[in-house]
């Protein structure tokens, strides 16, 4: 107990019963030593301490008797003697496994060197695929210009597949996008005002987004009446002729119907669109002369066409070949039909030179095509985009 009391941190009873006034780890352990007894001839109270080297963790600890030379020495000395140092030795070594109990210290990573093993974590595989998209609303030329914009609002809806029955609707932008899981899938996009209509089948794949091509809602007039313009082309010869285009409009710049015709030389328009009241039916295709009637319809009506394109045999320009500077000319489009008639039409004419044979701007009544000669040259006169047409070669002389 005098031990304890001058160092001020450990006392130990007769039987080596080892205890600890340490409040906090790092402090060293009591060591017991058995009485005050003579240790190799000299009677002191021999004092247990803690080695602590600068190479030890600050976690180790060594025994040793300050009076030896050397950790665990014993000195020769009775044999009652050394039986109680070497208890006292297996006191110390029990009271680091069983004395501090939960509290017994160890050895941290750290100290060792050694690092401890990462925790891998695995990512679950995707579940679902993400489908994307825009809607927009054509555009509509009537009384009133609407230009084609992001339709808002609109439902989206899935149709097939897994994800059946899922719906989102777009968003200021006209963009949505859906979380599906992987397969087939369909969609049906729909708005109030427009004609529903149904995407063609596609795939989501896990993990991965699907961007379907924008798609143009047409304009619904559900309220409206109903009317529809149909009938057959034929040529000169009485045979129907595929692939005419016909349009129904204005004849300015209001287009409400556009339909082709089949193998036998059908077509049919049926529409709820509004519509001027006096329709004007063209009809054109490649190597033949457009035909343009116009008919009365009103709010509805039920037209039927028989319209006939007779083919070309050959085009050319008509006009004068030579000019002298300031001239002013008229040339015109020229049709040679297989049944020997002619047609004279007004030309988009466009000129190779502008500053030897200049095209002259449309006025009223807009019949006729003016060329003039600018400067002394030669320019070439052709219709604008038509590849089948020849061509004119004016000389202008000062």
């Amino acid at each position: 107990m005098g031990a304890a009391r001058k160092h001020g941190r450990f006392f130990c009873s007769r039987r080596c019963a080892w205890r600890s006034t340490a409040r906090q780890w790092g402090e060293p352990l009591a060591v017991c030593p058995a009485r005050n007894s003579d240790v190799a001839g000299t009677r002191r109270a021999p004092s247990w301490q803690l080695l602590r080297g600068n190479n030890l963790s600050h976690r180790s600890r060594i025994i040793f008797c300050s009076s030896a030379r050397t950790p665990f020495s014993i000195f020769r000395a009775d044999s009652q003697m050394v039986r109680k140092i070497a208890k006292c030795a297996l006191c110390a070594v029990m009271s680091l496994l069983t004395a501090c109990g939960g509290n017994t210290p160890t050895v941290p990573s750290s100290a060792t060197g050694a690092s401890p093993a990462p925790t891998v974590g695995t990512q679950p595989a995707p579940m679902t695929g993400v489908v994307q998209g825009f809607v927009r609303l054509e555009s509509y030329f009537g009384l009133v210009r609407s230009p084609e914009g992001p339709l808002s609002g609109a439902q989206v809806l899935v149709t097939e597949g897994a994800g059946a029955g899922q719906s989102v609707t777009t968003g200021a932008n006209g963009e949505y996008r859906l979380e599906l899981p992987p397969g087939p899938f369909r969609l049906r996009w729909s708005a109030q005002g427009a004609e529903p209509r149904d995407s063609d089948p596609g795939a989501v794949i896990a993990g991965a987004t699907t961007t379907v091509d924008t798609v143009v809602l047409r304009r619904s007039f559900e309220g409206n009446p109903e009317w529809s313009v149909s009938g057959i082309v034929r040529d000169s010869r009485g045979n129907p002729v595929a692939g005419v285009g016909v349009e129904t409009w204005d004849g300015v710049a209001w287009f409400v119907g556009y339909t082709s015709t089949d193998a036998t030389g059908r077509f049919g328009i049926a529409s709820k669109r509004p519509h001027p009241d006096w329709l004007h039916i063209s009809a054109y295709k490649e190597g033949y002369p457009g035909r343009n009637i116009t008919l009365f319809c009103g709010p509805s009506c039920a037209l039927t066409v028989d319209s006939r394109l007779e083919a070309h045999v050959r085009e050319w320009f008509d006009g004068p070949s030579t000019m002298q500077v300031g001239d002013v000319a008229t040339v015109s489009l020229v049709g040679e039909y297989a049944d020997g008639t002619r047609s004279v039409e007004r030309p988009n004419a466009v000129s190779s030179n502008p500053a030897v044979v200049q095209v002259v701007p449309l006025a009223p009544p807009y019949d006729k095509t003016y060329v003039k000669a600018i400067t002394p040259g030669t320019a070439t006169l052709r219709q604008y985009l038509g590849s089948q047409v020849g061509t004119l070669t004016v000389h202008v002389f000062p």
